[in-house]
């Protein structure tokens, strides 16, 4: 967090940030008693996995790929929760599919979901919201993988930024363009008022009639509550709620790494 002797500290709206982690177990002064939004894009991880083109088998494949031991690649196949599919064809790119759904939870859901959950149930967060993104284009793409089109491809890390602001300029299909609106309906809200869920005379007074007409068909984003119930908004036309993601993995997996 602190990489620099001569930039010590990071800054955050004029106030110097000396903590290197977030106390989210009460609502104490240390941490900015804000809402807060939190999600991850569907394949967040597929931008920090590995392709390797030489392995022969799916447990050398994630080896290599995650990176990790021959131990934890057959503790993953083992698991069943990463089943891999014969999709493409070719061992290696089915195997960086399952392993890039590894990484992504590894680094980036089961993070992110406990954090939102924990400042949620804690009241270190006032209130809390999570989502992810079911439909994006591009991102960071160091293995070149498909990454935008009507075809299959991958939702890539950083990839949402665009549908979050509302300059995404090309889509592959109209929902597409409806996933956007949505999304930003949720997100202007939010930074509006503090909470996502615009009131439908505002829309209706500011001429918003698209924005309305994809908020009533996705209806209102939940706030996270616990552990149980829909506690996610996933990012779709029109959106739709659901329960945690892989929470199996996630729980099993608390304070370890692959």
């Amino acid at each position: 967090m602190f990489p620099r002797p001569d930039a010590r500290y990071i800054v955050q709206d004029g106030t110097y940030v000396t903590r290197q982690s977030l106390d989210l177990r009460s609502a104490s002064s240390h941490t900015a008693h804000v809402p807060y939004i939190g999600g991850n894009v569907l394949n967040d991880g597929a931008s920090f996995t590995g392709l390797s083109t030489t392995c022969t088998s799916l447990a050398s494949c994630l080896v290599a790929n995650i990176p990790t031991t021959p131990y934890y690649a057959q503790q993953i196949i083992s698991s069943g929760l990463f089943p891999y599919t014969n999709s493409t064809g070719n061992l290696q790119q089915d195997a960086f599919n399952v392993s890039q759904r590894v990484v992504t939870d590894n680094m980036f859901r089961c993070v992110d979901q406990a954090t939102s959950y924990a400042g949620a149930v804690s009241g270190a967060f006032p209130s809390a919201y999570y989502y992810q993104m079911n439909r994006a284009g591009f991102g960071y793409n160091p293995n070149n993988v498909p990454a935008a089109g009507p075809g299959p491809h991958y939702l890539l890390h950083g990839s949402d930024m665009p549908w979050l602001f509302g300059n995404q300029i090309s889509y592959a299909d109209p929902k597409d363009f409806l996933t956007q609106l949505v999304t930003v309906t949720y997100f202007a809200e939010f930074m509006r008022s503090g909470q996502p869920n615009p009131e439908e005379a505002y829309l209706m007074a500011r001429g918003y009639k698209d924005a309305l007409q994809v908020y009533r068909k996705s209806g209102p984003w939940n706030m996270v509550t616990g552990d149980s119930g829909k506690q996610v908004k996933q990012m779709d036309y029109p959106a739709y709620d659901s329960k945690w993601i892989d929470g199996m993995f996630c729980v099993n997996n608390a304070g370890n790494s692959c």
